[in-house]
């Protein structure tokens, strides 16, 4: 049984708001079409069970408009604007039903629509992160009993200046093979759990944006809390550059950074051998081999075609590139990408042939990558990479040859477009992509973001909790659902405990958990040293789902790994006590890892743990009289410590405890 909690929607809100022309996928059964709603509504949608279903948007002035649905017909007269608002008495999960739309002589009709649980998923990069380029995608889509009850909603990336009740979006998806691919891999995960848990339709509303810090996720009002949010959002741009003019701007620069040595390097891009260059994988972020590494870079591969196999032309798919490129078959540009996607590097590149490029025989094929940072290259599938010449598909995963043209000093000052529309402003978000839907019934949130604020980890506890309320506020809502991951490893491990940005961000995502009905999924055991996007986002949907069937559908769940409840300093060594039904292992067999003591000096130093029942013990003989204790207190920590179900502990320090934890 879904949990209930009392909500107020709509009832304060003028006719005016949450309507836009109906989406595409609607069915209009007149020639000229007057009616709009809002977008959330469309084929395939999943509306809330168990709460009022508001409906509103545009038709005539002066009409009556109608909304019949599920054996429910309910009226609402337009104002002088042509606004219109009626609700929906709540529904048991369930369908398909169809959705009809009247005034005078026109109707629009919504087929297939279910009820069950909204989620809107949110975040950065690795909320958005897409089943295709996922470890195993193949599996995580053919292991799923039935897909047809799971619909996805994706919300286009914009920004505005002040709330809005319009909103791009794409039509609500109905997952099957194919289409899965493309949805979020974390919301896919959680999702599917959800369903196969409680046997109900779960539509997902997808709004995550890659890169983006916490502040413009935040409602503009909600950093006049504090003065220290005050000063935040102070600091924050405002979008004030003109598009078309960036527009111009970095396709001026694009040619310059891309035309210039590489001229003369194009030239030596046919069939090898080409001397300088060194052999990479491919697909596989080119950091993954040779290090960190920014700018232009050169990938080229040989490819032998038989005359019987040449036709009128072909296709070249390369799968997704980060960040921009420029392509060449025999010399000849097939295919560029700059700016036009706004997340460029989760682009699949699939570019025709024309006639006459291909030729019998040795045929190269050279993509010039410009990377502005972060991973770097050819990064998706390796079924994605194929040369397609008539009926023969040839595969191109494999080993490529790599040059480096420029560095990343030389392109410190390329205009990229999201910096340049400074999309991080305070709010603009929010207002753009989550407003919309702030009248929409939902079960609860899921939240995947931190890498961008990891440089000021202080800010983000203050910031993390602000965001929750305010957005619980909108709503009236105090107890909405909202379960959140935590940042998984990432960089080099390191040889010495240490104390970085990353593990006190870690400690501020852990200090929500005070607010009632969060949840937070560990992700330590899940990240990459060399990829801020690990691959394994399964792992990661499955454990926000055993949260939300604790915290949202109030049946028990374990879902939290051992948590310390007290800590006994003494002499020569410590005891960290846990919960008496703790079942205290590591995941790997192997000794414990990841513990340091300090002492008085504040000086850390590698402990040896012993499980003991429910206790852990720490000694090291470098600390004699220990007053600190840390675990897992790195980027990328050693922590090997899992409890029931192999749920990871997450990390803590006794040094400055987060309130969860003291």
């Amino acid at each position: 049984m879904l949990a209930t909690r009392s909500r107020v929607l709509y009832s304060a809100l003028p006719l005016a708001l949450h309507f836009l022309a109906c989406p595409a996928s609607a069915q209009h059964e007149s020639t000229h079409p007057s009616i709009s709603v809002h977008a959330a509504l469309g084929n395939g949608m999943v509306l809330q069970r168990g709460e009022t279903i508001p409906i509103s948007g545009h038709a005539k002035p002066g009409t009556q408009v109608r909304v019949s649905f599920a054996g429910t017909s309910v009226r609402s007269p337009t104002n002088q604007l042509g606004n219109w608002a009626v609700e929906l008495p709540a529904f048991e999960a369930g369908g398909p039903h169809v959705m009809r739309i009247e005034a005078d002589d026109e109707v629009v009709r919504f087929d297939d629509v279910l009820i069950g649980d909204v989620w809107l998923a949110g975040g950065q990069s690795n909320m958005e992160w897409p089943i295709s380029n996922s470890a195993e995608p193949g599996r995580a889509i053919a292991e799923s009993e039935d897909l047809s009850e799971i619909r996805f909603l994706r919300v286009s990336h914009t920004i505005a200046q002040e709330p809005k009740d319009s909103v791009s979006v794409s039509a609500w998806r109905r997952l099957d093979e194919q289409s899965a691919n493309q949805v979020s891999a974390v919301a896919f995960s959680f999702a599917r759990e959800i369903h196969r848990a409680k046997g109900v339709p779960i539509g997902v509303i997808q709004a995550p944006w890659g890169g983006t810090p916490i502040e413009p996720w935040m409602p503009r009002w909600s950093f006049d809390r504090s003065e220290r949010l005050h000063a935040i959002r102070a600091r924050a741009p405002w979008i004030s550059d003109n598009i078309e003019q960036w527009g111009k701007q970095f396709d001026r620069a694009f040619k310059d950074v891309m035309d210039r040595p590489s001229a003369e390097l194009r030239a030596r891009t046919g069939p090898g051998p080409r001397e300088g260059w060194r052999t990479v994988e491919v697909p596989a972020a080119w950091e993954r081999q040779i290090g960190p590494r920014d700018g232009v870079a050169w990938l080229a591969v040989d490819v032998d075609i038989d005359r019987a196999d040449l036709g009128l032309g072909g296709s070249l798919s390369l799968g997704p590139i980060d960040d921009f490129d420029r392509t060449y078959i025999n010399g000849v540009l097939v295919g560029t990408t700059g700016r036009g996607p706004v997340d460029p590097w989760l682009e699949p590149r699939v570019y025709k042939i024309k006639p006459g490029i291909l030729k019998a025989g040795m045929n190269t094929i050279a993509v010039q990558v410009l990377d502005t940072g972060g991973g770097g290259g050819l990064h998706g599938r390796s079924d994605e990479l194929r040369l397609t010449v008539g009926t023969r598909e040839i595969p191109l995963a494999g080993e490529w040859e790599i040059l480096f043209d420029r560095t990343g000093r030389d392109i410190a000052g390329f205009p990229y477009p999201t910096r340049s529309r400074n999309r991080n402003y305070a709010g603009g978000m929010y207002n753009a992509m989550i407003a919309p839907f702030d009248r929409v019934p939902i079960t609860g949130v899921i939240w995947y973001q931190g890498e961008s604020n990891a440089g000021r980890p202080g800010e983000y506890e203050e910031l993390f909790e602000t965001l929750i309320t305010s957005w619980r506020e909108i709503r009236d809502d105090p107890d909405m659902p909202f379960l959140f991951v935590q940042l998984a490893s990432f960089r080099k491990r390191a040889d010495l405990p240490t104390d970085t940005n990353w593990a006190r961000l870690r400690e501020a995502q852990a200090s929500v958990l005070d607010l009632p009905n969060t949840g937070m999924a560990v992700a330590l055991d899940v990240g990459d040293a060399d990829d801020i996007h690990p691959r394994d986002k399964r792992t990661v949907g499955t454990r926000l789902a055993l949260a939300a069937l604790d915290v949202a559908y109030d049946t028990p769940t374990r879902w939290r790994g051992p948590m310390p409840r007290t800590f006994r300093f003494l002499a020569g060594r410590v005891r960290i006590e846990f919960s008496d039904d703790a079942e205290l292992m590591t995941a790997d067999g192997a000794e414990l890892c990841g513990f340091a003591i300090a002492g008085a000096d504040g000086v850390f130093h590698w402990a040896e743990a012993v499980i003991e029942g429910s206790v852990i013990v720490l000694t090291s003989e470098t600390v004699a009289e220990p007053r600190y204790v840390r675990y897992g207190w790195a980027d990328n920590p050693c922590a090997n410590l899992v409890g029931a179900g192999n749920l990871p502990a997450p990390p803590f320090r006794t040094d400055a405890l987060p309130p969860n934890i003291r």
